[in-house]
């Protein structure tokens, strides 16, 4: 209560981290045509791992991942905790934005350091694991996710966020504020290209999990994400995306604390979101 939770609450990020992890998968020099076998399950030990469908998803590559939000496609692509944290730095995640509201969190991207310094533990297999779907250690909070989301949409411009749109002074002068470029994603322009594509998937494709956003008209890119939790009983409801897909215009995040599945609880709130949006500016094609 009486917290800005847009920017001032940390999450776990559940499965909209999967685009982080997936660049670092394609940086990795990985083809997003290479497939693997979702059996719906994966084993380290004597700890067992499930994907998103208990039967799993059969053969998947990375589009196939991103649509059907495949966990066991992310577990066991093996480009190493470093390339993975590394990948998250520089989408901006474990750091604050600078936005112009106080309060702001910075969350956590962990790593072997950060988990001895913070509990006197070795990091094991299954923290990558975890992390990999956005889930174990990694806290960010919605603007975050948000950052990540329209760094992708503007091909690798990250703009700092800001609530003011100009300043006017007492006597009537207007100073506009100017969008101010925060950082240049260091991807490689085609591995961007990939995820932009592969984010059409979710909403355009059968098997997608955020087919509620189909418009016929009005192409939308987006990933859910279903994040477990401690703190309520069932999963926060993630939805992270940008519309139009090709020539974007606005970024949107959805985040309902316990409100279980990605595409269902924000599925519906970013539908009804974008249905007004393009009522008061008719942007669809």
């Amino acid at each position: 209560p009486l917290n800005n939770k847009f920017s001032g609450s940390a999450y776990p990020p559940g499965s909209t981290f999967k685009v982080v992890t997936g660049m670092a998968i394609l940086e990795a020099g990985i083809s997003p045509q290479q497939t693997m076998y979702s059996t719906g399950s994966f084993q380290i030990g004597r700890t067992i791992f499930r994907d998103s469908h208990r039967g799993g998803h059969g053969t998947t590559n990375f589009y196939k991942a991103i649509r059907e939000s495949v966990n066991t496609y992310f577990y066991t692509r093996e480009v190493g905790i470093e390339r993975v944290a590394k990948t998250a730095t520089d989408f901006g995640l474990g750091e604050k934005t600078g936005i112009d509201i106080p309060g702001e969190e910075k969350g956590v991207v962990p790593t072997p350091e950060w988990k001895m310094k913070r509990f006197n533990q070795k990091w094991l297999p299954g923290d990558l694991v975890n992390m990999s779907i956005g889930q174990g250690y990694v806290l960010t909070t919605p603007l975050q996710v948000l950052m990540v989301y329209q760094g992708i949409a503007n091909k690798g411009v990250m703009y700092k966020p800001t609530v003011v749109d100009k300043f006017v002074s007492f006597d009537g002068k207007v100073e506009n504020k100017e969008p101010e470029v925060l950082r240049k994603l260091p991807f490689k322009p085609e591995n961007i290209e990939i995820i932009r594509e592969a984010l059409k998937e979710p909403v355009n494709k059968p098997g997608g999990t955020a087919r509620i956003l189909y418009f016929p008209n009005l192409p939308v890119s987006a990933k859910t994400g279903t994040a477990q939790n401690t703190g309520f009983k069932d999963h926060h409801s993630w939805l992270a995306g940008y519309f139009p897909s090709d020539n974007p215009e606005i970024v949107f995040i959805s985040l309902v604390e316990g409100g279980g599945y990605g595409g269902v609880a924000s599925g519906d709130l970013v539908r009804k979101f974008i249905i007004k949006y393009n009522e008061k500016y008719n942007i669809a094609q």
